[in-house]
Order: structure tokens, then C-alpha cells, then sequence
């Protein structure tokens, strides 16, 4: 009889251990998948951070393709204007060189 109480009491004991061993590994594995979570997190900020600079490159690049369509048309017309005067493109370069100096 007092082996079989023994028997019992290791195995309740064992039982325990392997529940305390499980309740051991499940923390673990919630910690696991926090810093997993908090890494996705952290990219995820990262990638938006990046699409958001894309989106101003883009931006930028569209309003710098704008300014210089417009500074080629100003020129068009200043070099048919001067053209009209008689003047070559040479020329227009000078007198565009003096007028700054």
C-alpha cells in the first residue's frame, strides 16, 4: 500500500513538472511571436516609409518634367522672337550673356 502512494505521488508529481515544463514553452512561444509581431511592425513601417518617399520622387520628378517644359517653350518662342529680328541662335546666346552682366 505505502508503495503505491509512493507510485502515485511521483506520478503526480511528474504530471506536474511536465505542466509546469508546457506552461514554460507556451511563454516562451507567446514571446516568440510578440518579437515576431513587433519585427513585422517595424518593417511594415519601414516598406510605408519607403512608398511614401517614392510617392514625393515621383512627385518631385513630374514637377521638374513640368518646369522644364515650360522653360523649353520660353525659349522657342524668345528664339522665334529674336529670329524675327534678324538675329541667329549665336547671337540670342549674347545677348541673353550681356544682358546678365
Amino acid at each position: 500500500m505505502r508503495e503505491k502512494r509512493m507510485q502515485e505521488r511521483e506520478q503526480w508529481q511528474d504530471g506536474r513538472s511536465a505542466t509546469a515544463n508546457i506552461e514554460k514553452s507556451n511563454l516562451v512561444i507567446k514571446e516568440l511571436v510578440k518579437e515576431k509581431d513587433e519585427e513585422k511592425e517595424r518593417l511594415n513601417g519601414v516598406i510605408a516609409g519607403l512608398l511614401a518617399e517614392k510617392e514625393k520622387d515621383k512627385v518631385d520628378k513630374d514637377v521638374m518634367l513640368n518646369r522644364m517644359s515650360q522653360i523649353e517653350a520660353m525659349l522657342t518662342v524668345m528664339a522665334q522672337r529674336y529670329a524675327t529680328l534678324g538675329f541667329d541662335c549665336f547671337d540670342v546666346y549674347h545677348i541673353r550673356i550681356i544682358s546678365i552682366i
